[in-house]
């Protein structure tokens, strides 16, 4: 009785497996790439990741609005200038970077993929003006009355 039981749950998991491993066949060969070209951006960097960086390209100061894309990379084949680890790049650093964008269709639906090849340190973060603290006064700022009053 062992037997039987053991050769039907083996039939069974064949059964299985024999009909979803054809299903995720169809789904990758339904899925097409439209279109792969290399593109650059440069711009600043507003966050970085392990895996990931986001980069304001542009800046719209009449709307109030800013334009970012957010690309992943593969830590160990990105390629990096003028600096030596991802470590060193920081938020609001200037940074140029050379990435592929496909495009793919999956059932009607286009997919965009951006993947960088490299990152090039172009400038450090601009510094931020420091306010003086609360109760200090700016000599340069400080009014005084007329000569001779």
């Amino acid at each position: 009785m062992n037997m039987k039981n053991l050769a039907l749950a083996s039939i069974l998991i064949m059964l299985f497996l024999g009909c979803f491993i054809p299903v995720n066949a169809e789904e990758k060969d339904a899925r097409k790439i439209i279109g792969r070209s290399a593109k650059e951006i440069q711009g600043e960097v507003s966050w970085i990741g392990k895996d990931k960086i986001a980069v304001t390209y542009k800046r719209d100061d009449a709307k109030g609005g800013e334009y970012e894309i957010l690309l992943s990379f593969d830590k160990n084949s990105v390629r990096l200038v003028h600096k030596k680890s991802l470590g060193e790049i920081k938020i609001g650093d200037v940074v140029r970077i050379e990435y592929d964008e496909t495009k793919e269709d999956s059932k009607g639906t286009e997919k965009i993929n951006y993947q960088v090849k490299t990152i090039g340190f172009v400038r450090p973060a601009a510094p931020k003006p420091v306010a003086p603290a609360e109760g200090e006064e700016e000599a340069s700022l400080a009014i005084k009355g007329i000569k001779g009053e």
